[in-house]
């Protein structure tokens, strides 16, 4: 749970997916009593209503996944994971259909995860019956573990997917040397880049250091929501850092 706030603190207001990949108990009828999510990758950042990730992409990174964790694909197995950022977590009719096509007799899990508080997450698996007909069961009884930490992997998962998103945003150009003028970003100032020149070692630089202050605004913040520090300390040290609570760069 730790990292599915990491990517949806990371991606506020985006969806990403990729595959998960879950353990299962079965009882005396074959039927799973106890699934437990093991290991996500996000392949994809979408858009503010729609995600999706390509079996291609997977397959890049199928064989050191194996690697790290030899239990997928024996004792794991794979289902998906998307978020729905601050919306809420449900199925869609896009989801259900990833559900019906993903059926199968070890079960397929599906996982939405969201923002919005008493709607964070939404469960459920499909399967074929004797007959060939596909079902889909929401599981709503869920236990979640916390253990408050942020793995360095993730920052880098985070940046791979970004580069897999489409921008949407709209940028502008300086008419007189064809600049692309960026947006600014979370922690402050623009980068300035020109579309058709690849990032200076100075944007580079700046780029790593505003990954920096995020990693320890992230840090903070969770620190905070764990009851680990109290909201004067937080306040205090977000300031030292720049920002306020929100992320947005404040007057040193």
């Amino acid at each position: 749970m730790d990292k599915v706030r990491y990517f949806l603190k990371t991606f506020k207001s985006l969806e990403w997916s990729g595959p998960a990949w879950y353990s299962h108990t079965k009882d005396e009828h074959g039927f799973p009593s106890i699934i437990k999510l093991e290991y996500f990758h996000p392949l994809d950042l979408g858009t503010s209503s729609q995600t999706e990730w390509d079996g291609e992409d997977l397959m890049k990174i199928f064989k050191k996944l194996r690697k790290e964790f030899p239990e997928i694909g024996k004792s794991w197995v794979q289902g998906n994971i998307h978020s729905h950022h601050s919306m809420g977590a449900f199925f869609s009719g896009t989801d259900e259909q990833q559900l019906v096509d993903g059926a199968n007799k070890q079960f397929y899990y599906s996982l939405v995860v969201s923002t919005k508080p008493g709607q964070e997450l939404y469960f459920g698996t499909s399967y074929p019956d004797q007959f060939g007909r596909i079902h889909i069961e929401e599981i709503d009884d869920i236990e979640v573990e916390d253990v408050a930490i942020i793995e360095p992997a993730w920052k880098k998962q985070a940046k791979l997917i970004k580069k897999t998103q489409t921008p949407t945003i709209k940028t502008y150009y300086n008419k007189y040397n064809n600049q692309l003028i960026g947006q600014e970003t979370l922690f402050g100032g623009s980068v300035a880049t020109d579309k058709h020149q690849p990032p200076t070692m100075q944007e580079l630089f700046q780029e790593d250091e505003a990954d920096a202050q995020l990693e320890q605004y992230d840090l903070l913040m969770l620190d905070y929501e764990r009851g680990r520090i109290k909201k004067r300390t937080l306040l205090k040290q977000l300031q030292e850092l720049g920002v306020d609570e929100y992320g947005q760069s404040v007057p040193s």
